[in-house]
């Protein structure tokens, strides 16, 4: 189906459980007596937490798995990758989001719980600030829920809130002054996607819009056009593992420049070939059963139970033999004969030769009537009947041998042919092959037209017997008894009516068939161009090449190789996953596009104010991975914009990671402390109520101080 270079393995995820670093309490004191921050980013996807003053965080599935095991009746409590290692904690699993809602606060206890531990803090409280991602204008009961853990669970001295978009930004644009930093954030997030204008280094988050689509609905998305286009896949287990569907949309998708245009590109065959990633999902090869020594020696044994029931048989049927009463000299001879001509056919059959049969005679057959008694006339009679079957079985031999010289002959000229002009001989059997396959597709494309009576066929067909019923005018008069037959059918030419209303040539397809089928043979032993794949079988039931480029599956359906099978094609989907930011509406989200969302932010600010933002249009979050995004969004920003306005895409650093880094360049700053970064105390908390925090340049605007 396609060369092994082009494919791409999915292989079954083999999880590893990272056990906690218990040593790291070892170097905990450093922390604990320098109070370093923690800083905590706190995503849908991954949980990424560590010290301030650490270069990298560490990294998780924000998945939280509590069951008892049926084995042994335990309880447990999974977290991240442990996760993964049984099947009853992945069927339990969840996660902490409802897409962008914070709701399980039991799964961030238990994210809490691990982030410490692995840090190595082993005191009864957590005495360091903490700095963490919240989303976007996020609801009060989330932050109301989250603080009150924080506060009355680990009694942590200090707690910041951030946009982890800002912080990106932040930490990308660290060597310019905060009041100089202008740009307009696009955001990519696993539930949503954010974009929000920055002017003199603060968000305009009342202008802030956001689109109800992101990572994880592409992915879903992406799955659901894969089980439309293959719905009898057989490996649809691993095809809904939600992993499976954002590897496969994260490796293979891009973001087309003109949608449009790239489908007009994939309608010719040859480049949807080339578009074509070939997915390889595990199967379980059929495994050959290898009997044992005793299944061996009990088929043997039925084996020699069945020859001695056989030899048992033959011996019955001897004594029978033996035993039969032979009444007259005229039953013996019956029996010698027949027992001669059993073994001169038998010999025959192992030599090949012809059986010579000696002419019978017939003396009485011209014999008069009066030279015959009664026994003599039945024997004539018997004899005359012997002869007209032994005459008519000579004529059919002598017609069988006539047939089989003129096909000796037939072949020798053919072979002659074939020999002195090949290409003549193949290039004139391929077009009768053409032929006769052209006068089929229109036998059936014609029983196709009569099927709807509203077609010009029907009202053809229909034409043609009110034409034949008007030629030939019914004569009503009186019959006699039993004078009902109007000798139809007596000529041939009676049944030409049929071919007359059906307007075909009168052969019957199975003559057709057989006429194929022949010369089908004759290229196939001799032609070594023409192979099984140009035969009409395979011609007639083989898919369009555009079809066929769109789904090999097609072609792998009747291949017996399970590989072949269990292979997922990707094509139109690269692209068309993607397009649905811009146009949600392709996977059944109600709302505008990306495009549209642009072009109304930037229209509720001032000319000079949109001059300044798309100077700095920054991407970040996983799914702004994706190849040529940033070429997508500088095309679909310059068209509401005058021309020759400056614009510049920028994409992060590492747009995963950069949000940590950028809380954690915060929280190394001496000034963290201070009311600048927005530090909600234990002492506010309680004043001022869970939800309340402060306002500053990384954090959310809502229920503020």
């Amino acid at each position: 189906m396609t060369s092994s270079s082009s494919i791409f393995l999915l292989s079954e995820l083999q999880p590893i459980a990272r056990p906690l670093a218990l040593e790291n309490e070892e170097r905990y004191g450093d922390h604990a007596s320098a109070q370093t921050p923690i800083v905590i980013d706190n995503g849908s996807t991954s949980f990424r937490y560590g010290w301030a003053t650490s270069p990298e965080p560490s990294v998780a599935p924000n998945l939280v798995a509590k069951y008892r095991d049926k084995r042994n009746n335990q309880p447990f409590l999974l977290f991240g990758d442990a996760v993964d290692i049984d099947p009853q904690a992945r069927a339990v699993a969840k996660s902490p989001w409802e897409g962008d809602h914070l709701n399980s606060f039991e799964a961030l206890e238990a994210a809490f719980d691990f982030a410490f531990l692995d840090l190595g803090i082993n005191t009864p409280t957590v005495d360091h600030p903490i700095i963490m991602t919240e989303r976007l204008s996020t609801l009060s009961y989330s932050r109301s829920t989250t603080s009150e853990m924080l506060f009355e669970l680990y009694s942590v001295p200090r707690v910041t809130y951030a946009i982890d978009a800002l912080m990106s930004f932040a930490q990308n644009h660290a060597v310019i002054p905060l009041v100089d930093r202008d740009g307009l954030v696009l955001s990519f997030n696993t539930s949503s996607t954010s974009v929000i204008p920055i002017l003199n280094g603060r968000g305009i988050l009342p202008k802030t819009k956001r689109l109800p689509f992101g990572g994880h609905q592409a992915s879903q998305y992406l799955v659901k056009l894969l089980q439309l286009k293959h719905p009898n896949f057989p490996a649809q287990n691993h095809l809904t593992l939600p992993q499976s569907g954002s590897w496969m949309y994260q490796t293979f998708s891009e973001f087309s420049l003109d949608y449009a245009d790239t489908l007009r590109t994939l309608k010719d065959p040859a480049d949807m070939t080339k578009a074509n990633r070939v997915v390889q999902f595990p199967f379980s090869a059929a495994l050959e059963k290898v009997k044992t020594e005793e299944e061996l020696a009990a088929q043997t044994e039925r084996r020699k139970e069945s020859g001695r029931r056989l030899q048992e048989e033959a011996a019955r049927k001897r004594v029978r033999l033996e035993n039969a009463d032979i009444e007259t000299e005229k039953n013996l001879n019956d029996i010698i004969k027949k027992l001669e001509n059993e073994l001169r056919k038998a010999k025959l059959r192992e030599t090949g030769e012809e059986d010579i049969v000696e002419e019978p005679t017939f003396p009485l057959v011209d014999t008069p009537d009066d030279q015959l008694d009664e026994e003599g006339i039945k024997e004539r009679r018997r004899q005359k009947l012997m002869k007209s079957l032994y005459d008519g079985r000579v004529r059919q031999r002598e017609e069988r041998a006539k047939e089989k010289a003129e096909a000796e002959e037939e072949a020798r000229l053919e072979a002659l042919e074939r020999e002195s002009n090949f290409e003549g001989w193949s290039s004139r059997w391929r077009q009768e092959h053409e032929r006769v396959m052209l006068k089929m597709r229109e036998r059936e494309k014609r029983k196709a037209e009569l099927a709807d009576r509203k077609s010009a066929a029907s009202q053809n067909r229909l034409r043609n017997i009110a034409t034949l019923a008007a030629d030939q005018p019914m004569v009503r008069k009186r019959r006699r008894k039993g004078d009902d037959d109007d000798g139809f059918g007596r000529n041939d030419a009676d049944f030409d009516i049929y071919r007359d209303i059906g307007g075909g040539d009168g052969l019957s397809e199975e003559e057709d068939l057989t006429r194929l089928a022949s010369i089908e043979n004759r290229l196939l032993a001799h032609d070594q161009t023409f192979s099984t794949s140009n035969t009409y079988a395979s011609l007639s039931t083989r898919k369009p090449p555009l079809l066929r480029a769109f789904c090999p599956a097609y072609d792998s359906e009747a291949s017996d190789d399970m590989a072949s099978k269990h292979q997922m094609t990707l094509n139109v989907e690269r692209w068309k996953t993607p397009e649905a930011w811009f146009c949600p509406s392709m996977a059944g989200v109600d709302c505008a596009g990306l495009g549209e969302i642009l072009a109304n932010t930037l229209a509720s600010f001032t000319e000079q104010e949109r001059v300044r933002m798309v100077k700095n249009v920054f991407l970040t979050g996983g799914p702004s991975l994706i190849p040529n995004l940033s070429e997508r969004i500088l095309s679909t920003i310059q068209p509401v914009l005058p021309p020759g306005t400056s614009i510049s895409v920028q994409l992060a650093a590492d747009p995963l990671l950069d949000a940590w880094r950028g809380m954690a360049s915060v929280a190394r700053d001496p000034n963290f402390d201070s009311l600048e970064y927005g530090a909600i105390s234990k002492a506010d908390y309680e004043e001022y109520g869970p939800d309340r925090i402060r306002r500053w340049w990384g954090g959310n605007a809502n229920y503020v101080i």
